[in-house]
């Protein structure tokens, strides 16, 4: 009777503590329009470290049936390390220790909704929602209303001031860009 005690404590123990292997830091919403380069940056932390596989789904739905994800996959990782030919237009800029950064380009309208980064490692696995909201264009009306160009990474980049997002805890690729230098004229305040 006593030896039942301690095991009810391990199980409870074990169910709850699985969520907290896991921890992101990610915008929660990202705004964008039809066209653009959408760059989303992303780290994680997980217990057991090594990533084994990485889904980007698009509004993922979990099939108690199946014990899976549905939902349509935007970006798959491979065993092999090779990016599939269909898989051109989402990229993964991470690495298996702690970045799961993303680019999406072209973004389109029907993009709009929840992305779901399922993450799986060896013992452990976790989905990770973050929301997309894309326009047909930005406020203003045009694609190049109050815009600061930017080329980065061989992409012509149209900033917003009233849309830039920069998460100081977060590896940003516009720590080295010279703004200034751009035609920018307005600063994005570090929170």
């Amino acid at each position: 009777m006593h030896l039942l005690g301690p095991w009810l404590l391990l199980l409870e123990y074990l169910a709850f503590s699985d969520s907290s292997k896991w921890a992101f830091e990610h915008p929660e919403t990202l705004y964008a329009w039809e066209g653009a380069c959408v760059w989303i940056p992303c780290t994680y932390r997980a217990l057991d470290r090594d990533l084994e596989s990485f889904i980007l789904f698009h509004n993922p739905e979990y099939n108690k049936n199946t014990s899976k994800f549905d939902g349509t996959r935007l970006y798959e990782s491979t065993k092999d390390g090779k990016v599939p030919s269909e898989q051109k237009r989402v990229q993964f800029l991470g690495d298996k220790n702690k970045n799961c950064t993303l680019s999406i380009h072209p973004v389109h309208v029907n993009d709009s909704g929840q992305l779901g980064l399922r993450m799986e490692s060896k013992t452990a696995k976790w989905m990770e929602r973050i929301h997309l909201n894309v326009s047909v264009a930005p406020r203003g009306g045009s694609n190049e209303a109050g815009c600061c160009h930017l080329d980065l990474l061989d992409h012509q980049v149209c900033l917003h001031p009233e849309r830039a997002q920069v998460l100081p805890t977060v590896e940003s690729p516009w720590e080295d860009c010279d703004l200034p230098a751009s035609g920018c004229r307005w600063e994005v305040p570090l929170q």
